[in-house]
Parts: structure tokens; C-alpha cells; sequence
């Protein structure tokens, strides 16, 4: 399990590593919109308290000043020890957390650390291939993985799920303990207030009335079009995919932060002209428009990896129409899978949306990039 988990994590990140030099710098692009600011780059370091929201995208990202609302954060590494005023959204393949939170924490990782100097005031949900969670949580913790360490103060209740959870010594749950595992181990010191119950190991993934079932249809149909489009983009737009894909090679933070900015902003638009009369007829073709999107962003992602793929290791047949689409269904079909793993399979689709949304927008606002020929 933890090797699926970790497998998800590599592929959902690896957009920004792919065709990337492991020890090249990108070029790191800050932007202030009122409080609020937009950073990316790699490293990326926030050295500068931030008076708003924070939204970064990094492969090596280092939050050492206070933000004093939300950060929201996305790298292959990365380190929180300053303090969030607000909530904290994160993913990446490593996370660290030792800094306090003022609201809620939503993460995940292939390796996810809340250490013992953090202070979550909310609650945390937190998922990934191994977790630790050695901070203080005021709320409650839902917390999933391959193994699950839980070695803090917890004061509300804690529903836990993995291939191996284990209670350290300081482990003080202040309410219930709900666990779904086959290996759970709990030391002699470890306190439960309340009542700890085993659920059962299966009942929420494989059931024959579960959401992973009864929604699986959808899944496919959805993921069907994905394919189609990638396809399509990669045989009959060959310029325009390897114009993208090369965008995604060159700017990989640029693309994941304009994609955030795009999937924050493109909802909120559309529901403040829901509130006007005059403009509902245009927030809902912004809705459509954005559904829409998020199916372009999937195909996108997969159409784009594929050619950074063909074009390194098939560079003589990346011209054949072909190969491209053969090569976007593959990594589409990838893709598709990777998102039916339970846990992670959420971070997985919106990595690849938000990567998808972001190199769409890079593309069509930035003058272009000469594509790779070799």
C-alpha cells in the first residue's frame, strides 16, 4: 500500500521534473495582488512576512516568514516553519510542518511531517505515503497513509486509516479513536480519553454500495474524454502540444501557479455575477466554460507529458501523429488509474488539472516558447 501511495505521489509531481535538470534553477517570479501574494520558482524561499493569502509553487519550497492568512502550497519540497494565520492547504512529495496554524491544515505527501513544535488551532486532514503527526491539534485529525505515526496531543476525535498505525508515548487523544488497519500498535504510554474502536479494513474502498463503485461509470466516461482529447491535441495539434509541453519543461512553477490562480478565481467570477441579474446568463456559461477546462487541463497534463517523453527517448518518431496520440492515450490511461488509488487519488487529478490549467495559460498569455527538436 505505501508503495502505491508513494507511486501516485512521484507521477502526480513529476511534471516538474520531467526533462528538467535535477539541479537547474528557475528563475523565481513573485507578483502582489493587494495582500495577497503569487510566488513561484525553484528554490523558491519566503524571506518577507506576507500580509494576505500566500499561493507558491516550488520543487523546493522554504516558508520561514509569517503569512498572516491562508497558504496555499504545492512543491516537491516543502518546509513550513513560520506561522499561518489563516488555513493551510498543501501537497508535495515531502512536507514539513513546525510552524503554527490558525485554522485548519489540509495536506498531503509522499512523506508528511507535522512536527512537534506545531500548533494547528482547526483541524487536520492530512494523507500520504508515510505520516507523522507530532504537533498540537486543537480539532480533530483524520489522517491516512501507509504507516501512520501519531505522537501528540490530539484534543478531538481521531479517525485514522493505513497499511500500519501506530500510537507513540505522547500520544494523548482527548476524544474517540477510530481506526481502519490491519497492523495497529499503541504504546503502554499512549492516552485515550475516549473509546477506540477497529473499523473494518475493507468496508470503505470495496463495498458493493460504495462511492468507489457506484461512481466508477462517471469515472471512465470522464476519463475516456481525457484520453480522446489528449489524442486528438497531440496528432492534429502537434505544434501547438509541443509548444505546451515545452512551456511545462522550461516554467514548470509558472504553469502550477497559474493554475491555482485559474482554479481559484474562475469560480469566484462566476459567482459574483450568479448574485446580478444581468450576469447570470454569463456565470453560467463561465461555469460550463470552466468544466470544461478542467477536462482541457487533464488533457493537457497528459498530451504534454507525452511529448517531453517521445521526445527524449523516441526523438525519431515524435513528428508521426501516430506515436504522439499513442503515447497521450498511454500516459492519459496513466493517469486515469493512478486517480482510482484510494487516499491519494484526488491529489493526484487535481495535480494534473491544475498543471494542465496553468501551462493553457502560460501558453496562451506568454509569447512563445521555441519548441525542443532533439
Amino acid at each position: 500500500m505505501k508503495g502505491t501511495l508513494l507511486a501516485s505521489i512521484a507521477l502526480a509531481l513529476a511534471t516538474l521534473a520531467v526533462a528538467q535538470p535535477a539541479q537547474e534553477k528557475i528563475r523565481t517570479v513573485e507578483r502582489e495582488l493587494g495582500s495577497d501574494r503569487f510566488a513561484a520558482g525553484c528554490p523558491l524561499h519566503v524571506a518577507q512576512p506576507v500580509t494576505g493569502d500566500l499561493l507558491a509553487a516550488s520543487c523546493d519550497l522554504e516558508v520561514g516568514s509569517a503569512v498572516a492568512g491562508d497558504a496555499a502550497l504545492v512543491g516537491g519540497s516543502i518546509r513550513i516553519d513560520a506561522g499561518v494565520g489563516g488555513g493551510l492547504y498543501a501537497t508535495g512529495g515531502k512536507l514539513f510542518l513546525n510552524g503554527s496554524v490558525g485554522r485548519n491544515v489540509r495536506a498531503a505527501g509522499g512523506h508528511v511531517q507535522i512536527g512537534p513544535d506545531a500548533k494547528i488551532s482547526g483541524n487536520v486532514s492530512v494523507a500520504g505515503g508515510d505520516v507523522a503527526v507530532r504537533g498540537t491539534v486543537k480539532g480533530y485529525l483524520q489522517v491516512a497513509g501507509g504507516h501512520v505515526l501519531i505522537d501528540g496531543p490530539v484534543e478531538g476525535d481521531v479517525i485514522a486509516s493505513g497499511g500500519q498505525i501506530e500510537l507513540g508515548p505522547n500520544a494523548r487523544i482527548g476524544g474517540k479513536l477510530q481506526y481502519r488497519t490491519n497492523d495497529f500498535q499503541r504504546d503502554s504510554a499512549a492516552k485515550v480519553a475516549g473509546s477506540v474502536e477497529a473499523l473494518a479494513v475493507h468496508g470503505a474502498m470495496h463495498g458493493d454500495g460504495s462511492p468507489w463503485r457506484r461512481h466508477a461509470g462517471g469515472r471512465w466516461i470522464w476519463s475516456a474524454g481525457v484520453m480522446l482529447m489528449a489524442a486528438l491535441l497531440a496528432a492534429a495539434a502537434p505544434t501547438v502540444s509541443a509548444r505546451m509541453a515545452e512551456e511545462l519543461r522550461t516554467h514548470p512553477g509558472l504553469a502550477l501557479l497559474w493554475g491555482l490562480v485559474a482554479f481559484a478565481c474562475i469560480p469566484v467570477a462566476a459567482l459574483l455575477l450568479l448574485i446580478t441579474i444581468i450576469g447570470i446568463p454569463l456565470a453560467i456559461l463561465v461555469f460550463l466554460l470552466f468544466l470544461a477546462l478542467l477536462l482541457a487541463g487533464q488533457a493537457v497534463t497528459a498530451a504534454s507529458i507525452a511529448d517531453l517523453v517521445l521526445r527524449r527517448y523516441r526523438p525519431a518518431d515524435a513528428a508521426r501523429g501516430a506515436w504522439r496520440a499513442g503515447f497521450a492515450i498511454l500516459v492519459a490511461l496513466a493517469l486515469a488509474l493512478l486517480v482510482r488509488v484510494p487516499l491519494l487519488g484526488g491529489l493526484v487529478a487535481l495535480v494534473a488539472i491544475l498543471v494542465g490549467i496553468g501551462v493553457i495559460a502560460a501558453w496562451a498569455f506568454r509569447s512563445p516558447v521555441p519548441a525542443a527538436t532533439g
